[in-house]
């Protein structure tokens, strides 16, 4: 595997997981669809960061962009979010 694809393939894993530990977090919401007490992607995206590199934000990054745009949010105010959320959350607070 060369290592342009290892990388692709270790941002798709990162951004896979973030997701997934982000609509399990969404699950927690109780006034609204998109905002959460307890937020679980933020121990993923530390995790991977600290492991792996902070060369994988790209990861994190997509991941929060998809999940406020599939969450509801226009796709506009998900890259807003996105781009403004220094912890990389992607939870609409």
């Amino acid at each position: 595997m060369t290592h342009r694809l290892r990388y692709a393939f270790q941002i798709a894993a990162v951004a896979a997981a973030y997701f997934a530990a982000a609509r399990v977090g969404l699950l927690a919401a109780v006034t609204q669809t998109v905002v959460s007490s307890a937020w679980p992607p933020s121990g993923v995206a530390l995790a991977a960061l600290l492991l792996l590199g902070l060369r994988l934000w790209p990861g994190i990054a997509l991941a929060a962009f998809l999940l406020n745009w599939t969450a509801g949010v226009s796709a506009s105010g998900a890259a807003g979010i996105w781009t403004s959320n220094p912890r990389s959350s992607g939870c609409a607070t």
